[in-house]
């Protein structure tokens, strides 16, 4: 997703400090995973970061090798056990922010 040309990967930044910053209170899993990139939920590795905010994409989240994403709360049970979940109100603004902060 993200050309590395435009956008380096990053030092990297803990679960917990984004959980933080962004403002989310419901953490399911390693709150001490250090992600250091953002992808889309087919291409996400164990470092990235990805979201998910629409139904449609329910199975690429069911497969998702990404290292945390974020999610509403009816989603969150959804999220592989390989997954940390990040439960937000506002799973896009907090992609957003998270985004920025990684960048």
């Amino acid at each position: 997703m993200s050309d590395p040309v435009f956008f380096p990967r990053s030092a990297g930044l803990a679960v917990a400090d984004l959980a933080a910053h962004v403002g989310i209170k419901s953490v399911r899993g390693d709150e001490a995973l250090v992600l250091t990139g953002v992808a889309p939920l087919d291409e996400a590795g164990a470092a990235d970061l990805s979201f998910i905010d629409n139904p449609r994409y329910l199975e690429m989240l069911a497969s998702t090798r990404a290292g945390a994403v974020i999610c509403a709360a009816k989603d969150a049970e959804r999220v592989p056990p390989s997954s940390v979940a990040l439960v937000s109100g506002a799973p896009y603004r907090s992609f957003a922010l998270a985004t920025s902060m990684l960048y």
